[in-house]
């Protein structure tokens, strides 16, 4: 697949269909958050630790003790994949201090995650008003503030400004380091969910329980209109074909080939999920799906998180490129097949016999690493997945679930 890129913090301009491209505005807004922090964020860290020369950072394996604390912050930038696999840790936080209020500074697209998982809990959007953000942020005192964010600065300094006695953080950007209390290590090839739960550590909490079910399908509720049309398809798979970047990107007419066979093969119609900037993708597969395949439609654009979810949990099987949606189907416990291509599934994937990856590992891969990758224009990690090793995975997901049940 194209991609066009003059430097590793370029706009992405992805192929959508065959002769057409389009710029991704979701990646553009990521691009410029993280040029930012890369221009300005290593200065405003030398600031505000020139602010506060007398802090210093104790031990990662020192016990914090304190009071019940009333304010607990947390702080998450990023996508919906990193929001769902932190959640136990916020879990965690809210069972060990019930009577404090916790607030989480995010992006406004993970509010509905929060929401899903049952935490009570207060959210913080960075990603709309700056000076509003700031100034919430500001008047606030939190006794507690724990930051997330694996590498990059603004989070650190957004855990500054929370005037948090005890602020945790990884110790792996030595530019921010100051600017913490307490600093945690970081694994580079660790699974992520492990390195969230390092954070809470200096806390004497101990995170054990995993994302997998954490979100009660039970509770999803469709809108009429969509109840109709999924009770028309019957049986149905999920299917998110659209990645953050052009190195997730599996070719559309391996897609179509996927939706035939399911029909064919397992008697499986296919709904087709994204956001608004991949409803146009996600269209022109099923277009051309339809003229050769059964039942297939697209919902890309047309749901929201929650609403998403929802139609998640009534699936029979989710397929998926490593995004927010296949962490959303673990912590849903549907069953999933997630392709892996630049990111390193050791680290990003939850994996058992319901929830199986396919990846096909190159001597250069992962080239992944905190959401930059090599400049690559095969991509052959990802394009080489073929229709048939998928297939062979879905007929044992799906062997293995009717037997569970007799």
């Amino acid at each position: 697949m194209p991609s066009l890129c003059k430097d590793k913090f370029a706009f992405e301009i992805e192929t959508c269909g065959k002769n057409r491209r389009r710029i991704r505005i979701s990646s553009m807004k990521r691009s410029i958050l993280k040029l930012a922090d890369h221009l300005f964020g290593p200065t405003l860290c030398a600031v505000m630790s020139a602010l506060n020369p007398k802090s210093r950072n104790n031990p990662s394996g020192a016990l914090i003790t304190l009071r019940q604390p009333k304010k607990i912050l947390v702080v998450r930038p990023g996508g919906i994949g990193d929001m769902v696999l932190l959640l136990p840790c916020i879990k965690a936080l809210s069972n060990q201090y019930p009577t404090a209020r916790i607030d989480v500074v995010c992006e406004r697209r993970n509010f509905e995650v929060l929401k899903l998982a049952g935490i009570n809990c207060s959210f913080l959007p960075y990603d709309g008003n700056p000076a509003t953000f700031l100034y919430k942020l500001s008047i606030e005192k939190y006794d507690i503030a724990v930051d997330s964010e694996q590498f990059h600065n603004f989070s650190a300094v957004f855990t500054f400004l929370s005037r948090a006695g005890i602020r945790i953080g990884f110790n792996i950007n030595p530019r921010r380091n100051p600017l913490y209390t307490h600093l945690v290590n970081y694994d580079l090839d660790g699974a992520e969910p492990v390195q969230f739960a390092k954070l809470l550590a200096p806390l004497g909490i101990n995170v054990t329980s995993s994302h997998k079910g954490m979100l009660n399908a039970a509770s999803l509720e469709l809108s009429n209109d969509i109840a109709k049309e999924l009770h028309y398809l019957g049986n149905f798979a999920a299917i998110n074909p659209c990645g953050s970047t052009s190195y997730k990107a599996w070719q559309n007419e391996k897609y179509i080939e996927l939706i035939t066979r399911l029909n064919r093969d397992h008697g499986l119609s296919v709904v087709l999920l994204g956001g608004d900037d991949e409803a146009a993708l996600c269209n022109s597969i099923v277009d051309t799906a339809r003229i050769s395949s059964g039942k297939v439609t697209s919902f890309a654009g047309r749901l929201s998180l929650k609403d998403s979810a929802a139609v998640m949990a009534k699936s029979q099987l989710f397929i998926g490129v490593d995004s927010g949606l296949a962490h959303l189907a673990t912590a849903l416990d549907v069953p999933s097949v997630t392709l892996f291509s630049s990111t390193n599934p050791d680290k990003w994937a939850f994996r058992d016999t319901r929830h199986v990856i396919v990846h096909n590992p190159l001597p250069c891969s992962p080239c992944a690493i905190f959401g930059y990758n090599k400049p690559c224009n095969t991509i052959t990690c990802m394009t080489s997945i073929t229709v048939d090793s998928i297939m062979k995975v879905i007929k044992k997901i799906i062997e293995d679930n009717e037997g569970s049940k007799t």
